[in-house]
């Protein structure tokens, strides 16, 4: 009789290092308060745990598209898509002012498409700076993680061993 290797102890073991990542780099969002896309990216992050047959895991994050921009940040050069900022300003609570009077103006298409173009020629000018929060999250709690993972995988296969053994001696 085949018996499957069951790795129930490890999987929790990944399951916990993913949720404390995920935590750490929320709080680094947190901390750093700079706009609200922060919060919608927050609460996008999450991680898939892959169980295979053989015994083998898989885990990888999620997160949502423009993760890499704010994770690593822009360098000056090429302007990013209008099209894209001005979506997001109006979703977003922004306040469009004018440049000359410093007056609140109205959420108009015209309005929004001349502060998207604005805010893409700053960042293509000047970039945006990297945040880090997912990789510093993620380094903290892998450092972590060796002892933990040893210790879950030994007492599965010790478990595997019990059961293959038990059934190899009848």
């Amino acid at each position: 009789m085949a018996t499957k290797f069951s790795i129930k102890s490890t999987e929790l073991e990944f399951k916990k290092f993913a949720k404390k990542v995920i935590h750490r780099a929320k709080f680094y969002l947190k901390r750093r308060k700079k706009n609200t896309k922060e919060a919608k990216l927050s609460n996008s992050l999450g991680y898939k745990l892959k169980v295979y047959k053989s015994g083998g895991l898989e885990l990888g994050f999620e997160a949502a598209d423009y993760f890499k921009y704010v994770e690593e940040g822009r360098k000056p050069g090429k302007m990013p898509p209008v099209s894209d900022i001005a979506k997001w300003i109006r979703i977003k609570p922004i306040k469009i002012r004018d440049t000359n009077t410093g007056k609140f103006k109205s959420k108009t298409p015209a309005n929004i498409n001349s502060a998207a173009f604005g805010i893409a020629k700053h960042i293509g000018a000047y970039g945006v700076e990297p945040t880090w929060f997912f990789r510093d999250a993620f380094k903290m709690h892998y450092k972590r993680i060796n002892k933990d993972l040893i210790k879950a995988y030994a007492k599965d296969v010790a478990k595997f061993m019990k059961i293959t053994l038990k059934d190899n001696i009848k």
